[in-house]
Order: structure tokens, then sequence, then C-alpha cells
């Protein structure tokens, strides 16, 4: 029958034990000559696949588990971890579509549905992304961080009650979620209820203190409070903690500000501390 899988031979037992070890470099010679024994042996080209992307080989990786998926292709776990590789390699298109082919192979679960949402919303699939986080809670209700990442994606789409529900949830679920606090403080603020968003940003922080988007979501809130000095205060530690940010800081200081800054550029940048 297609995708039974043959008993592992004592060299792929050996090549497991040594790679559960954390042997990989010894792992790594196994699986080959477990391949080099049986070219089809779908389960060593797998595990290869696993391993080449634990050494940071992941499109060498990519292509021996594609190999046993033409040997295998009903294999959910082949599926699995093939979209799980291709996520990180941001091929998340087709890391979706492996992500549901797993789920079509294979056992339904939370995690499987949240992993295709998370794919599908990096591939730019918004809709499609917020159904299966819908999926995704229908089996686990109150799995907080499926619910925060929910609320992003409503949140991006301007459906900002709903947003403001699922952040709660999450809130509900796991008190301490500082990501959840701090994008259920950027909702309130963007539905025009400043003070309170500025409790939920505050606290993100006290959850949070090194989270440097939680202290630019905060500048943002304490700007539109024209609260300046402590908005800029704000802004510095947020860029002191992720200089990148720099960028998205003075972006983000202009549509507060509806495009009309309190300082020039130039004197920004330097309170700033660029």
């Amino acid at each position: 029958m297609m995708g039974e899988a043959p008993a592992p031979s004592p060299a792929l037992k050996e090549a497991v034990r040594v790679h559960q070890a954390g042997d990989l470099g010894r792992a790594e010679a196994l699986y080959k000559q477990a391949v080099a024994a049986a070219p089809d042996d779908a389960d060593a080209l797998h595990l290869l696949g696993v391993l080449c992307h634990q050494k940071g080989q992941s499109a060498l990786g990519v292509g021996h588990i594609e190999r046993a998926l033409m040997v295998r292709p009903d294999s959910a776990l082949f599926h699995r971890n093939l979209a799980g590789i291709l996520h990180a390699l941001r091929r998340s298109a087709l890391a979706a579509s492996h992500y549901a082919q797993a789920l079509e192979h294979g056992p339904e679960s939370a995690d499987a549905r949240t992993d295709l949402a998370k794919a599908l919303a990096d591939a730019g699939a918004l809709e499609d992304a917020i159904a299966e986080y819908g999926r995704a809670l229908a089996l686990e209700p109150e799995d907080p961080r499926a619910h925060a990442n929910l609320a992003d994606l409503l949140a991006q789409d301007a459906r900002l009650a709903e947003a403001e529900a699922h952040y709660r949830a999450a809130l509900a679920a796991r008190p301490d979620y500082g990501a959840a606090e701090s994008g259920l403080g950027n909702v309130l603020r963007e539905r025009g209820r400043l003070e309170e968003a500025l409790g939920h940003c505050r606290r993100a922080l006290e959850l949070e203190p090194g989270y440097a988007i939680g202290h630019s979501d905060l500048g943002r809130c304490l700007q539109e409070l024209r609260r300046f000095d402590e908005a800029l205060a704000a802004y510095r530690r947020a860029v002191a903690l992720e200089p990148r940010l720099m960028h998205g800081v003075m972006k983000k200081m202009v549509r507060a500000s509806a495009g009309r800054l309190w300082l020039k550029p130039s004197e920004l940048k330097r309170r700033l501390g660029a």
C-alpha cells in the first residue's frame, strides 16, 4: 500500500540513535551510508534532510525530503517537516502548500492549523490565514498564541473590534503575555481610547522591559496624547534597544503627527541618539 513504511534497517536504527545523542557529523555519515545502500529509503532521506537543516544546510535538506516524498508522497510527517524548513527559508507559499498536505494526509491538530496559518500570513494570504486561525481555535479555544496571532491579522485588516476581542482572549488565557498587551494597546489607540491604550502599553513593558517595539508603541500613544517629552523618551528607548527601528520610529512619529512633526527630522534623529 502506498505510504506504508518498511521496517528500518539496523544501519538506520544506529543512525537515529547517534542523531538523537547529538553527534550530527557521525549521524550524517550513517544516513548517507543508508541512502547509498538503499536510494529509495524514504526514512533515511527524510532524516538526512532534517539533519542538514539542523546543521544550517537547509536548501540541501529540502532536496533530501523532496526525494523522500517522491517515494512516500502521503507522509504527513515528511510534508510537515519540509514545510517547516521552507518556512524558515522564507518560501512561505510553498511551505503553506506542504502544511496543507500534511493536514490532508495526517491527523488534524491546533498546532498544525496554526503552522499553516502562519505560513499563509507570511505569504500574504490574509483571509486564508484568518480562516485557519479560526479552525485552530475551534480545536483549542484557549490557545493564547493563536488568539494573539489572529488578533494581529484582524488589526492589519482594520477589523479592530474583533482584534480587541481576540487580544483580550489571549490575555485571559495568559495574563503575562506582553505582546498581546502591546497589541491590545495599539488597537485601543486606533479606536480612539488613548488613556486605556496607554495602560496596556505600560503593562506590556512591565512584563517585557526589553521589548523594543513595545517602547515604540508606547511612544506613539504618548505622542497622540501630546505628551511629547515622554513620547520622545519612549522612542529613544526603542531605538537604543533595537537601532534598526530608527526608520520605523520616524515614520510612526510622522503618522502620529498627521505629517507635522514638532521637531525637525535632523533634531529628532539627534535626540533619538542617531
